[in-house]
């Protein structure tokens, strides 16, 4: 999900996270009720704190600003294209 944070403009990318972090909500949920034993403890904890966090991802793409662009990788390369060179001077530089 990071690189397609990276590459993928807002909307689908938006849509992406609250799809795929809802999925991965419900079965880090199903991991921690399945595996409810005193040997297991460690793993329902890492369970209910990954459910947490992907909680989190999905209420900020929730709340994302419905703007629609090029993705952030996009905007630095078309930048540093649209960017002109700096002139020189050549009697500054000239050695003989």
């Amino acid at each position: 999900m990071i690189c397609g944070s990276v590459l993928l403009p807002a909307k689908p990318n938006r849509l992406l996270n609250l799809v795929l972090g809802t999925a991965y909500t419900a079965l880090m949920l199903l991991v921690a009720v399945m595996s409810l034993s005193t040997w297991r403890t460690f793993y329902v904890f890492l369970a209910l704190l990954e459910s947490a966090l992907t909680v989190l991802i999905v209420g900020q793409a929730w709340n994302w600003a419905k703007t629609e662009g090029p993705p952030v990788l996009g905007q630095a390369l078309w930048r540093a294209r649209s960017t002109p060179a700096p002139a020189t001077s050549k009697g500054a530089d000239a050695r003989a």
